[in-house]
């Protein structure tokens, strides 16, 4: 993960410098300006593209080298849109909010930033969501970026059906409970531990004639 992690800062670092260098560089608004409409337009695009390319994937026929290159492709979008943005709205912030105070306007959008975070219930979303192996998502969802906020709050959970108890019914993994049943010469159901306490029984009988 430290590794990874550090991968992350040195393709934003590049991304964000790439950007200081050659969009505007003398002036901050409207570099910021191209940079929210770049993010804008690539995410257009990008809603496009992942549900073409997640089809694509859906075909358990299709290479797995296939599925790798168009979810790397995507992704590749995926973060572009995400320093244009990030770069947008910060040197807007850095212009726009208090520039005369720096102090001052860091903690205000710090504030502002965390307290509606925290009203809308998704603070984690500051932090990254973790790691994961390109080309290895399932089928239905590669390929796709999980923008869906509201969906979080109007989906319906899924209903039990008849093989999956209801107890289990929102469980990741599914877990069987089974009970081991043997049928005697009378027709009679004995649990395994009852079969097994008439067997040594048995045993017992035949040691002793």
């Amino acid at each position: 993960m430290c590794v990874i992690h550090q991968l992350v800062v040195f393709y934003w670092r590049g991304v964000w410098e790439i950007f200081d260098v050659h969009v505007s560089p003398d002036d901050h608004i409207t570099s910021a300006l191209i940079c929210l409409i770049i993010a804008i337009s690539l995410q257009s695009f990008v809603c496009l593209l992942s549900a073409v390319a997640n089809f694509l994937c859906r075909s358990s026929a299709r290479p797995k080298i296939v599925r790798w290159s168009l979810e790397v492709g995507v992704i590749f979008c995926v973060n572009l849109v995400a320093v244009s943005l990030w770069r947008g709205v910060w040197l807007l912030l850095n212009q726009l909010v208090l520039p005369d105070n720096p102090g001052v306007s860091a903690g205000m959008t710090h504030a502002i930033g965390i307290v509606v975070l925290w009203l809308m219930l998704c603070a984690h979303s500051v932090t990254v969501s973790g790691c994961g192996v390109d080309g290895e998502s399932p089928a239905e969802e590669a390929c796709l970026s999980p923008n869906y906020y509201l969906r979080l709050f109007f989906a319906k959970p899924p209903e039990p059906t008849r093989t999956q108890p209801a107890e289990f019914a929102n469980d990741n993994e599914l877990r069987v409970v089974a009970a081991v049943y043997t049928v005697s010469s009378t027709d009679s159901i004995q649990t395994s531990d009852d079969f097994n306490d008439s067997a040594l029984r048995r045993t017992d009988c035949f040691e002793c004639h």
